[in-house]
């Protein structure tokens, strides 16, 4: 069935990591949409392939084929979604709470109607016979006081570090020692506040109003010190990223700076010899101060033949300059 791709409505879902969507949009693109994605009947709400549809979205797609298939009620959309995610990768521990409050409330309701119409559960079937127990049961959670206990965690995460978090998230941290982390993290800021509060007790009456003033800030301060202490670690992060890039600029400044000394040293030296040539050649060897001698002189005169060894050699050392000059003596000569 072709259907416009904003017809499709995403209810909240369980899963919230999509993984490589650029990746599995340019194989779409490459092979064609294999496995359709899946959707109510009647009111075309997802109930599997979100990210290949959220690919198909971000390849501009306006149109998309689907499969409707039709749904009992709210727990068997719940459940669908559950099977055709973890047949591809097993749920977190965050992910399965998310779905274990939502099955929460669907057997809230029929608990309510089972109040209602007298029906009793079997204590075979669910031990405890509470919504919390008969939740954690079909999440093979174990017990409920387990199911509660990991939904206190995903509650007040912000108690732990990230680190800790995303170790309890994937199984790397048990459930009860990330509990007790939390229980005490809470009980220790919770002692200091009423340490405070008994502090504050004891001079309320004082008319020294500022170490009242000065007690109910340490009390909001201490409320916040575990956000700010993130964020200084964030902080702190970004300024070891930036220091890190200004060293690297830094080493760059000083290569050039170094490169650019080097060429001045070697322009000046090559300059004073360029100048010292020139004053020897134009004053001290004149040809013309030492015309009357060699006109004087035959061939066959030592000296002669001295002066010739002599501009020979001159001649040589001439062609090994021009030799290291290179491309840059030609380059000059043919722009003369």
């Amino acid at each position: 069935m072709l259907i416009n791709i904003n017809e499709i409505k995403i209810s909240d879902r369980i899963r919230k990591d999509y993984g490589n969507l650029q990746e599995l949009a340019d194989d779409i693109k490459e092979n064609g949409l294999i496995n359709l994605p899946v959707v109510t009947c009647d009111t075309y709400e997802l109930i599997a392939g979100e990210r290949r549809l959220r690919a198909m979205k971000l390849l501009g797609y306006k149109q998309i084929e689907v499969r409707s298939m039709p749904v009992k009620n709210a727990e068997h959309q719940l459940n669908l979604e559950i099977s055709e995610n973890e047949a591809r990768k097993e749920f977190t521990k965050s992910e399965r709470i998310n779905y274990a409050r939502q099955l929460e409330r669907i057997e809230r309701v029929k608990a309510e109607k089972r109040m209602k119409a007298g029906v009793k559960i079997p204590e075979e079937i669910f031990p405890s016979g509470s919504t919390r127990d008969i939740v954690a049961s079909k999440l093979d959670i174990g017990s409920g006081k387990q199911y509660e206990k990991e939904k206190y965690i995903v509650e007040n995460k912000t108690s732990l570090t990230p680190k800790d978090f995303a170790d309890w998230d994937e199984g790397r941290l048990s459930t009860n020692k990330a509990f007790n982390k939390i229980k005490k993290e809470k009980e220790t800021l919770e002692e200091k506040v009423k340490q405070l509060e008994k502090d504050y007790s004891k001079v309320k009456d004082n008319t020294d109003s500022e170490k009242i003033k000065l007690l109910k800030e340490k009390i909001t301060k201490l409320e916040s010190d575990k956000s700010k202490l993130e964020l200084k670690a964030e902080l702190n992060q970004r300024d070891a990223d930036e220091f890190a890039k200004l060293k690297s600029e830094i080493a760059f400044l000083t290569k050039q700076k170094s490169d650019l000394s080097r060429k001045v040293d070697s322009a000046t030296e090559l300059a004073g010899l360029a100048v010292s040539l020139q004053d020897v050649l134009e004053k001290d060897l004149a040809p013309i101060k030492f015309k009357r001698c060699i006109e004087e002189l035959d061939s066959s005169e030592i000296a002669v033949k001295n002066m010739i060894e002599i501009l020979d050699k001159v001649d040589k050392w001439s062609d090994e300059m021009k030799t290291i000059l290179g491309n840059k003596y030609n380059n000059v000569v043919s722009i003369q």
